[in-house]
């Protein structure tokens, strides 16, 4: 991996980590990140004279931009969801748990073979899935975890992971053809506005707050709904152009960075610490967990 490719990774990381924050922080304004979003499709927009030449503009890459725009919209409504019921230190850890999803797929109907080191990486990964919601380690609090505003806080956070899932495997296979570093970045013009909609045909009143004139919510500086929408796009766009360039593995574990600038971001800013023990434990296994993963 060249210096250039690990420094436009350190960026995404970054990037993806303040937009979530921004996300945990405004949790209580309605239409946050979908306002964001819309600045992130027009960041794209305005990008596309420059990057448009860099993607394969084909039927195929049209029907995988389908395909992610359906994970993406899965993706955001449960992020939505998931902040609006619990701690950022919690949720961002389990949300971006996706390479372990992904491996189990692979191997289950891809008929993909594991090493034995990805196998443990699997392991450490379960567990601190199962370690980051606790408050503290007891098999009753472990039996009871589904239960209550708990359980709805967990299905959210898992349901964001399983579009990470949806999104990424197809983002891989539409930059089969890609032909520049830029392709990322158009390719994101196709996913926005699809996800979007769906998005508002699940959830309208994750929309109500917005006001469309200049694509904030009531109260907060146009110039925050921009700022954060610029991180959004270009820590996609920053990855998927990655993925051109870099073995996908290894361009996914330095991703890793992201989950503790999110989590230690909750502990720290939000003062997220009940249960503090039980967290750092599940974010030191999860991490490692999906660097194996990647890695071997």
């Amino acid at each position: 991996m060249t210096n250039a490719l690990l420094a436009a990774l350190v960026l995404s990381s970054l990037l993806h980590a303040a937009w979530n924050l921004a996300a945990r922080r405004w949790r209580h304004l309605p239409g946050f990140v979908p306002a964001a979003c819309c600045w992130g499709w027009l960041w794209a927009v305005a990008l596309l004279p420059l990057s448009a030449p860099h993607l394969s503009w084909t039927l195929p890459t049209l029907g995988w931009a389908g395909v992610s725009s359906v994970g993406l919209a899965i993706y955001l409504f449960c992020l939505n969801r998931a902040y609006a019921e619990g701690d950022i230190s919690v949720a961002y850890p389990i949300i971006r748990s996706s390479p372990l999803w992904v491996s189990l797929v692979s191997v289950t109907f891809l008929g993909e073979h594991l090493s034995a080191a990805a196998w443990f990486g699997i392991l450490l990964t379960l567990f601190g899935v199962t370690a980051l919601p606790l408050r503290h380690f007891s098999l009753h609090e472990i039996a009871a975890l589904w239960a209550g505003r708990r359980g709805a806080f967990l299905f959210f956070a898992l349901g964001a992971s399983l579009g990470t899932v949806i999104y990424t495997l197809s983002d891989n296979m539409a930059m089969v053809h890609a032909q520049g570093p830029l392709a990322g970045a158009a390719f994101s013009v196709l996913l926005f506005p699809p996800a979007l909609l769906l998005w508002r045909w699940a959830s309208p009143e994750a929309f109500r707050g917005i006001d469309w004139k200049r694509l904030t919510p009531p109260g907060l500086p146009c110039r925050y709904g921009a700022l954060f929408g610029l991180c959004i796009f270009a820590a996609y766009a920053l990855v998927v152009g990655a993925l051109i360039f870099g073995d996908p593995g290894r361009v996914l574990a330095v991703t890793n960075l992201g989950v503790v600038l999110g989590a230690l971001g909750g502990i720290v800013f939000f003062h997220e610490r009940t249960g503090l023990l039980p967290r750092l434990a599940g974010l030191a296994l999860t991490v490692a967990g999906i660097t194996l993963l990647r890695l071997f």
